[in-house]
Order: C-alpha cells, then structure tokens, then sequence
C-alpha cells in the first residue's frame, strides 16, 4: 500500500552516534566502498549504456567522494536509490543531483531533530536613551564636519 511518503528501510538509517553529527560532516565513503557500490549501481543497466565504463566509474569514484558514506548507500541501493528511479543509466550529473537531494534531506531531518536554542533577550532597561546619547554626542553625534556641505550634481 502506497501513501505517498518516501520512507527510509530500516538498514539505511544511521545508528545513534551518527545521527548526532550534522549530515555535511559525517564519514566520507572510501574509494572501496564507492567502487562496490558502483558496482552495484552498474550491475542494474546494461553494459551498452556505457561505451567507456572504465571512464565512468572514475568520474562517479570522484563524485561520490564529496558525500558521507550514508548518502553514498542511499543514492547507490537497489531500493532507494537512482536505479529505482530512473528507467535509462544515469548520468554523472543526474547521480551528483540525487546525493545533493539526500544529503538536503538528511540536513533537514538533522535541524528537525536538533532544533537552535532560543537566546533569551538581553537586559535593555539599561541602555541610554535618545536624549542622553544626543546630551553626550552632540548635534552631529560626535562627527565634526569638514566643510559646509556640497552641493550635489546630478547626472543625466
């Protein structure tokens, strides 16, 4: 039964610890771990989609390296990821704009679950007011002027 909600398989979901660290700044994959999992990711299409598959994976080792190791799972699952998606081989570019999505939506989990804490207001009772900063600064606030003020030009 479908309801429209995306939802996480249990086994992608980050352990305690993990969740505490902010999305960005989690467990960048290794190049293993990205090799295998590009394995996996071309394993769904056919080897005629890529005329130079050696090529591709490089290019994918070197995008999916900027990601944690949890995106990378994601984006690259038979479940979840853009094999599920896409009905043709994705294209770098299509693989980079699925980790950005997750990567995205892990952060906005990550702010829900840890929201900023509210700063109370300073105390203000003791500032001074208008009238005692002009008693102290002056007419001009404490600038002396240069000159007697220009006359301004426009220009047309």
């Amino acid at each position: 039964m479908s309801d429209g909600i995306k939802r996480t398989p249990r086994s992608l979901l980050s352990n305690g610890s993990e969740s505490e660290v902010e999305p960005h700044r989690r467990e960048k994959a290794t190049p293993d771990h990205i090799l295998n999992r590009a394995g996996k990711l071309l394993g769904a299409y056919s080897k005629h989609n890529y005329p130079d598959p050696d090529s591709f994976v490089e290019q994918l080792v070197v995008t999916l390296e900027r990601f944690p190791k949890e995106v990378v799972d994601y984006v690259t699952d038979t479940v979840t990821g853009v094999q599920s998606r896409l009905r043709f081989a994705p294209s770098i570019a299509e693989i980079n704009v699925a980790c950005e999505e997750r990567l995205a939506e892990l952060r906005r989990l990550w702010v829900q679950r840890h929201p900023r804490p509210v700063e109370r207001l300073k105390d203000r009772s003791n500032r001074p007011t208008y009238e005692e900063l002009k008693a102290r600064y002056g007419e001009n606030w404490g600038l002396e002027m240069a000159g007697p003020p220009r006359k301004r030009r426009w220009r047309r």
